[in-house]
């Protein structure tokens, strides 16, 4: 009797942590979405600058240009502000999952 009671116990417990460990794993793989899709939001993001980069840089000789190139240095500076903020959630996401990851 004490026996069946021992392990009715045990396996109370061991359904109990299993619970707790999938819920766990569960925030863990939400965390990991939201990381990718923030990690990817943001490579699209480089990756359309890159080409007004590359313009301004083209037309820098261009004093005609000028004037223009200086409105799209001074938007693409409020946008980098902007994604600066984003990697900053990125690098606290990324901690959060790496604190959750085991060796």
């Amino acid at each position: 009797q004490k026996t069946v009671s021992e392990v009715q116990t045990r396996w109370k417990k061991l359904n109990t942590d299993l619970a707790i460990k999938c819920n766990e794993f569960e925030h863990c793989l939400n965390e990991w979405e939201q990381f990718e899709n923030e990690c990817n939001k943001i490579k699209d993001w480089l990756n359309t600058k890159e080409s007004v980069c590359t313009d301004l840089i083209s037309t820098n000789n261009d004093s005609l240009k000028r004037p223009e190139s200086l409105t799209k240095c001074k938007e693409l500076q409020q946008e980098l502000d902007t994604f600066t903020t984003q990697v900053s959630d990125l690098y606290r996401i990324s901690d959060r999952l790496m604190k959750n990851m085991n060796p």
